[in-house]
């Protein structure tokens, strides 16, 4: 059963009082500016979302993690299970159900989740690494280097 090919959303959540992790909701065609408007300002979340996009040419499927972190507007209690059950849940993801997960985010504000985003999180530029100044080498035939006390 692999739920995140079926649709591009999953959202699983955490039952508080039970500490119990759960799918609560799917979404069949949702576009990564479309996230947000879905998901609760006040609580912490995690989102599984299948990003289809186009990058030089050629058809991409990516799948990321998303945690959302909404400050210090939800309680501590919740915060931290939040944040100490996001690699039980991933590694849960890769080995029981074959999610091949390309990219972990944690976002606080879901403005600034676009699909250019999202693109250049999974295909980073290349940044060209100007040369730097190397020293020359010194005078040969000095000898030995010695130790002064």
């Amino acid at each position: 059963m692999n739920y995140c090919y079926d649709s591009p959303l999953i959202w699983p959540q955490i039952d508080i009082p039970k500490e119990e992790i759960f799918v609560s909701e799917s979404k069949s065609s949702v576009k990564p500016e479309e996230i947000g408007s879905l998901t609760p300002a006040n609580t912490g979340s995690y989102h599984l979302y299948r990003f289809v996009h186009a990058f030089e040419g050629a058809e991409c499927s990516s799948v990321v993690f998303l945690h959302t972190i909404p400050g210090y507007q939800s309680p501590i209690k919740e915060r931290m299970l939040y944040s100490s059950c996001k690699g039980n849940l991933i590694d849960s993801l890769t080995r029981h159900y074959g999610i091949e997960i390309q990219r972990k985010l944690e976002i606080e504000d879901f403005k600034e989740l676009t699909s250019v985003f999202l693109i250049d999180t999974l295909h980073p530029k290349e940044v060209e690494t100007p040369l730097s100044f190397s020293r020359p080498k010194g005078p040969a035939g000095r000898g030995p280097r010695r130790l002064i006390r």
